[in-house]
């Protein structure tokens, strides 16, 4: 599917339903801005190409993944700087139990002619089970100077020091584990200001982790 984002426009489009096979393309034009917000909770195989064409065009692509079972996830992300002054921020972040896979292909593409960009890709997950697993590939190809590229990808556990604190605090040992698996996408959420996309999305977020993930709080 192919989206063109028009000079000077701005667009912020969500999936929220569960994004599935897809492939779609993103043409940011100057001065234009792009957000899309996906959500992914069974098998998928995704790609998506971002081109920015115009200066000062930007693009943000989040991504929620929370995976069970045997469920298996394909995502692809391009990051194409075209054009002068282009910001581009890609970030999959996931919740991982059973044995769940995912893989993740990620490059950035800074053309010659795309001097003074922004680029950032990232990947972070947490996994639940010791049969979970993250495959991740980041790629680079910069073709001019003056630009600042960041990408990387990050996994592991809930964190013994945060949950100790807020045990600490009087919180019982599910309660703590909830609200740090809840907290894992406060820095995408946060970014949605649409209250009611928000309200739906963090919403959809608890029913999975209570229907699928609710056994890990139960543990030790």
């Amino acid at each position: 599917m192919q989206h063109i984002i028009e000079k000077n426009s701005i667009i912020v489009l969500s999936e929220l339903e569960n994004a599935k096979h897809s492939i779609k393309h993103f043409s940011v034009h100057e001065n234009a801005h792009l957000t899309y917000f996906f959500l992914v909770t069974d098998s998928a195989d995704i790609t998506i190409f971002i081109q920015l064409l115009g200066p000062k065009a930007q693009a943000t692509i989040f991504c929620i993944c929370l995976l069970s079972e045997e469920q298996t996830v394909v995502i692809n992300t391009q990051q194409k700087h075209s054009s002068s002054r282009t910001e581009s921020q890609v970030l999959v972040k996931s919740i991982m139990c059973d044995a769940a896979r995912l893989t993740y292909n990620g490059s950035i593409i800074i053309e010659k002619d795309a001097h003074k960009s922004v680029a950032q890709q990232h990947n972070k997950n947490m996994l639940l089970s010791s049969e979970a697993y993250i495959w991740a590939n980041p790629s680079l190809e910069v073709l001019t100077n003056d630009v600042q590229c960041a990408h990387g990808s990050a996994s592991g556990q809930v964190s013994q020091d945060q949950l100790f604190y807020l045990q600490s605090r009087g919180l019982g040992d599910d309660v703590a584990k909830k609200l740090l698996l809840q907290g894992f996408f406060a820095d995408i959420l946060n970014n949605m200001s649409d209250n009611a996309k928000h309200s739906i999305l963090v919403k959809k977020i608890n029913e999975k982790l209570e229907s699928r993930f609710s056994y890990f709080t139960k543990k030790n």
